[in-house]
């Protein structure tokens, strides 16, 4: 009987690895249930999310995994906490701005809106903006999530500029100033061990007819808070 010819091994080098950035295809509407839910508690995990915003445990791992990847949550032995600060309690354009901008920011679509004002298609552009923002064995089916979210805010657009944002923000302000002109606002400054005890003091405050804003000093020094909250809320009082 002939001997059968030995198996050839392969290494893991020699395996053809997935795509080095992932962005699951979830709808977009969801990140701001997990967002809400991770600005309410204190650094929840993912059991607890899924309970308060009564999605299946699975999408919201979807969800936090890109949260992830955009960078505005952190993942600390499981616990997830924020890192920009979020209107948990602003309108849905507010929410919205925020991770507009945290897509717009990212290299990925930076090169694509490159690529994208010099005629390239959505999909050339994405790959070559792939290619030089670093991803690792490219595949489309993997990244088209995230330009599919970037294109439904808008930050996807090559004919947006830093100037479009920034503006959108100003204005955005104003209105909050005008509808809010005579309302008392307390700004909370606060690390994030001191979490609870903002949240009672806020709960109080607010029963008492003051309106709280509140951010880790982990996001931005207490005086940059105090430089840029004056101008949305002139008749704060910084706590």
């Amino acid at each position: 009987m002939p001997s059968s010819s030995p198996k050839k091994s392969v290494s893991k080098s020699e395996k053809k690895s997935g795509c080095s950035l992932k962005f699951d295809p979830v709808a977009l509407d969801s990140i701001f249930d997990v967002l809400d839910a991770v600005a309410w508690m204190s650094d929840p995990s993912a059991i607890k999310i899924a309970q308060f915003t009564n999605m299946d445990p699975r999408t919201v791992g979807k969800v936090l995994k890109n949260a992830l990847t955009l960078g505005i949550l952190d993942n600390i032995n499981r616990e997830y906490s924020l890192r920009l600060p979020y209107p948990s309690k602003g309108s849905e354009d507010e929410k919205k701005a925020v991770l507009r901008e945290s897509l717009y920011k990212m290299p990925l679509m930076r090169q694509l809106r490159q690529f994208l004002k010099l005629g390239d298609d959505h999909a050339t552009a994405l790959r070559k903006a792939a290619t030089l923002a670093g991803v690792e064995n490219y595949q489309e089916s993997a990244v088209s999530p995230l330009l599919k979210w970037a294109r439904e805010l808008g930050a996807a657009d090559p004919d947006t500029s830093v100037e479009d944002l920034v503006d959108e923000a100003v204005a955005r302000k104003e209105v909050r100033h005008q509808a809010a002109k005579k309302t008392t606002v307390a700004f909370l400054s606060h690390s994030s061990k001191d979490k609870q005890f903002v949240r009672k003091l806020a709960a109080d405050l607010t029963e008492n007819g003051i309106d709280v804003g509140s951010m880790s000093r982990r996001f931005l020094s207490a005086i940059r808070l105090q430089k840029k909250s004056a101008k949305v809320w002139p008749n704060q009082i910084s706590l």
